[in-house]
């Protein structure tokens, strides 16, 4: 049986974008290591500055998402003048 492969950048992108589209705050956990940290450069009152493991990443998303209405609809990249 060959042995699983460890999907590359673009790969990781394209599933980061499904769960924040979808709202799954499961498949988005899925993608950290278990201590990895997801910061949030630009905060709103109440919100920590970052999630520190995979476990707050799923609480926190899951919590923001139940929280509001708000829904993405779209995730366009954007290119920098360079």
């Amino acid at each position: 049986m060959p042995e699983p492969t460890t999907p590359g950048p673009s790969e990781l992108l394209v599933r980061y974008r499904r769960a924040m589209l979808d709202l799954d705050a499961d498949a988005l956990a899925g993608l950290y290591a278990e201590d990895g940290v997801h910061a949030f450069p630009f905060l709103f009152p109440g919100m920590p500055e970052c999630y520190r493991g995979r476990e707050e990443v799923r609480a926190g998303y899951r919590a923001a998402w139940g929280a509001s209405e708000a829904r993405p609809r779209e995730i366009r990249e954007v290119e920098g003048q360079g």
